[in-house]
């Protein structure tokens, strides 16, 4: 990320999943008030992305607001998740979350299941 680029707008989230991210939200034992967007290590060639609930905030975190949906992503993460997508897509199985990275320049080809 440049170092101009506004912090404040760093992923999208589609109406499905924001929409569905908010009844999972909804659902937990002890609701969470944030989503994390979350790089790993994984594989032989690069970082896959995670999502999880989070109870809380940090110093490190910087926080983009969906509607009632707060997602964190730590400052030094910005860059691999800044133009990031999350979507939903429904199916008779329950659906699936998808994170579609445009900055993405390859695949790897271990068992990891990364790509980049």
């Amino acid at each position: 990320m440049s170092a101009n680029a506004n912090p404040s707008q760093f992923i999208n989230i589609t109406a499905s999943a924001r929409q569905e991210l908010l009844k999972l939200l909804k659902l937990r034992l002890e609701p969470s008030p944030f989503l994390r967007l979350a790089v790993a290590d994984c594989g032989c060639s690069g970082f896959p992305f995670m999502l999880t609930f989070e109870d809380t905030k940090t110093a490190n975190d910087i926080q983009q607001d969906f509607d009632g949906l707060a997602v964190l992503v730590a400052r030094n993460e910005l860059e691999q998740v800044s133009g990031v997508v999350i979507d939903y897509e429904p199916s008779g199985d329950g659906g699936k979350f998808l994170i579609d990275n445009p900055n993405r320049q390859r695949s790897c080809g271990c068992s990891g299941g990364c790509s980049y």
